[in-house]
Protein backbone atom coordinates (compact mmCIF):
# COMPACT_ATOMS: atom_id res chain seq x y z
CA UNK A 1 0.00 0.00 0.00
CA UNK A 2 1.47 3.38 -0.71
CA UNK A 3 0.81 6.41 1.26
CA UNK A 4 1.84 8.94 -1.94
CA UNK A 5 0.18 9.33 -5.10
CA UNK A 6 2.53 10.75 -7.86
CA UNK A 7 2.00 13.94 -8.80
CA UNK A 8 0.66 14.51 -12.28
CA UNK A 9 2.11 17.89 -13.93
CA UNK A 10 -0.48 20.41 -13.21
CA UNK A 11 -0.28 18.98 -9.27
CA UNK A 12 3.69 19.85 -9.67
CA UNK A 13 3.46 23.12 -11.33
CA UNK A 14 1.39 24.58 -8.60
CA UNK A 15 3.52 23.39 -6.16
CA UNK A 16 6.63 24.63 -7.71
CA UNK A 17 4.47 28.22 -8.58
CA UNK A 18 3.56 27.85 -4.46
CA UNK A 19 7.45 27.43 -3.76
CA UNK A 20 8.74 30.22 -5.85
CA UNK A 21 5.74 33.08 -4.02
CA UNK A 22 6.76 31.71 -0.84
CA UNK A 23 10.49 32.12 -1.34
CA UNK A 24 9.71 35.94 -2.28
CA UNK A 25 7.87 36.73 0.47
CA UNK A 26 10.44 35.29 2.55
CA UNK A 27 13.28 37.08 0.78
CA UNK A 28 11.54 40.66 0.83
CA UNK A 29 10.03 39.87 4.44
CA UNK A 30 13.99 39.28 5.50
CA UNK A 31 15.38 42.26 3.58
CA UNK A 32 12.91 44.66 4.91
CA UNK A 33 13.53 43.45 8.84
CA UNK A 34 17.80 43.47 7.54
CA UNK A 35 17.22 47.41 6.13
CA UNK A 36 14.87 48.18 9.37
CA UNK A 37 17.97 47.09 11.75
CA UNK A 38 20.75 48.62 9.66
CA UNK A 39 19.24 52.11 9.27
CA UNK A 40 17.66 52.67 12.35
CA UNK A 41 20.55 50.34 14.81
CA UNK A 42 23.31 50.65 12.11
CA UNK A 43 23.87 47.17 12.04
CA UNK A 44 23.43 43.79 9.73
CA UNK A 45 21.59 41.32 11.50
CA UNK A 46 21.21 37.24 10.96
CA UNK A 47 18.36 37.93 8.99
CA UNK A 48 20.57 39.46 6.33
CA UNK A 49 23.34 36.90 6.64
CA UNK A 50 20.43 34.43 5.99
CA UNK A 51 19.10 36.09 2.73
CA UNK A 52 22.46 36.94 1.54
CA UNK A 53 23.48 33.11 2.22
CA UNK A 54 20.27 31.76 0.07
CA UNK A 55 21.00 33.90 -3.06
CA UNK A 56 24.53 32.74 -2.86
CA UNK A 57 23.35 29.09 -3.01
CA UNK A 58 20.29 30.31 -5.49
CA UNK A 59 22.82 31.69 -7.88
CA UNK A 60 25.50 28.41 -7.56
CA UNK A 61 23.00 26.19 -7.96
CA UNK A 62 21.22 28.08 -11.03
CA UNK A 63 24.95 28.14 -12.79
CA UNK A 64 25.41 24.44 -11.38
CA UNK A 65 22.25 23.37 -13.15
CA UNK A 66 22.70 25.28 -16.70
CA UNK A 67 26.08 24.15 -17.38
CA UNK A 68 24.62 20.45 -16.34
CA UNK A 69 22.31 20.36 -19.33
CA UNK A 70 24.49 21.38 -21.99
Amino acid sequence: MTVFKKADEMETHIAFLSMRITWVFTTLALLAWSWYDFFYYNKLNYAFIIVATGGVIYWLTSIYYKFKMR
